[in-house]
C-alpha cells in the first residue's frame, strides 16, 4: 500500500512521528478518499508541512500534466511512464497501481511549508 511505502521511505528514516503523518486514502474508503482527505486538513487545521516530489513528466504529487489548477484532492489514474517511475518503490513491478489519491494543485498551495524534492 501508499502508507506502507510512505512508512518506510519517509516516516522511519527521518524518525517522525506516525500520527502525525497523514497521506490521502488513510479513510480506506476510495469513492470518499478525497473528500475526507479535504474534510481531514480542514479539522486539523490545516497542513504545516507538505513534502513533495516532482516526477519525471514535471508533475506534482500525481498531478499529472494538465491538471486543473483548482483541483483537490482525487483518485487519479497513472500514466504508464508514472507507474514504471513508482515501480521501484514496490515489492514488483506487477503491485504498480493503475490509480492514486493525489492532493490537487488547488490543495496544495494552502499548505503553511511546502517541500519540493527534485532528484535525477
Amino acid at each position: 500500500s501508499y502508507r506502507s511505502v510512505i512508512d518506510r521511505e519517509v516516516v522511519a528514516p527521518l524518525g517522525l512521528t506516525p500520527e502525525f503523518v497523514h497521506v490521502p486514502g488513510d479513510s480506506g474508503r476510495l469513492e470518499t478518499a478525497g473528500a475526507d482527505y479535504e474534510e481531514a486538513i480542514l479539522e486539523a487545521g490545516g497542513i504545516d508541512l507538505q513534502v513533495l516530489g516532482i516526477g519525471r513528466t514535471g508533475h506534482i504529487g500525481f498531478n499529472e500534466p494538465g491538471s486543473s489548477l483548482t483541483s483537490l484532492t482525487r483518485v487519479k489514474t497513472l500514466t504508464e511512464e508514472t507507474r514504471r517511475d513508482n515501480a521501484r518503490f514496490l515489492p514488483s513491478s506487477d503491485d504498480a497501481p493503475l490509480h492514486c489519491i493525489t492532493q490537487g494543485l488547488g490543495t496544495l498551495p494552502r499548505t503553511r511549508h511546502l517541500l519540493l524534492l527534485a532528484f535525477g
